[in-house]
């Protein structure tokens, strides 16, 4: 199979996020529970407490890994803004990981149980680790990719309504406001790495692959909940 060309590659890309978005969800997926008013707050603690170390997982191993394994230095400074985000752009309390758990602690997860150290013991973090060190470059920025649509697609939503359920404040949903604003132009700006990588049917091939298992590992966002909102497909 021969290469899309650049512009017709990103224009497949962006249509597969949409797509992604626009799948049927499982009855029992807590987020469309949360937009139908059906979630309780155990569920909500359960959901979201269970994505603490994924959280960490990105900013301790993805990230770090994403732009040490980047092959020209132009490129990782161009990455680099959409990377220091995580970290608050040198703001501990402005960190993603920071804003995360003051999250989890407000519906009401204590937060002792947010260290900020993964448990070491842990298998199943472990595999996930192994799996993450096996990526190559174009597989971590692929799954980047998949991950930096996620905020404009579905968190506007999350967060009015887990302050309708919940009674939360801006403060303790910060961690979705910053994702549903700065997330569409992170994901611009990686667009702009794809173009300049993805120019080989096996380049084009591994970053569509990555950016689906990204997808495909988050079936609760990647639902139809985001078709209800933004519409993230090229002008």
């Amino acid at each position: 199979m021969s290469a899309l060309s650049v512009d017709e590659f990103e224009k497949h890309l962006r249509s597969l996020c949409d797509r992604a978005y626009e799948r049927p969800s499982s009855p029992d997926n807590p987020v469309m529970k949360l937009m139908q008013g059906e979630l309780s707050i155990e569920e909500a603690r359960q959901f979201w407490g269970g994505r603490w170390n994924r959280v960490l997982l990105l900013s301790q191993y993805v990230l770090p890994n994403l732009i040490r394994r980047c092959p020209h230095h132009d490129m990782r400074v161009e990455l680099w803004p959409s990377v220091s985000v995580e970290y608050g752009g040198g703001d501990l309390a402005q960190s993603h990981p920071v804003l995360y758990r003051d999250f989890l602690t407000a519906i009401g997860i204590p937060e002792a149980e947010c260290s900020f150290t993964l448990p070491a013991d842990d298998p199943a973090i472990a595999r996930e680790i192994d799996r993450l060190d096996g990526y190559d470059w174009l597989e971590l920025l692929g799954r980047f990719l998949g991950r930096e649509t996620v905020g404009p697609k579905v968190f506007p939503m999350i967060e009015e309504a887990l302050a309708k359920a919940f009674g939360l404040d801006e403060h303790a949903l910060a961690w979705f406001r910053v994702h549903g604003i700065q997330d569409q132009e992170d994901a611009d700006d990686v667009f702009k790495v794809v173009r300049r990588y993805a120019i080989t049917a096996e380049a084009q091939a591994k970053i569509e692959q990555a950016v689906q298992s990204w997808f495909d590992d988050s079936p609760e966002y990647c639902c139809a909940v985001g078709s209800m909102s933004y519409f993230y497909a090229a002008a």
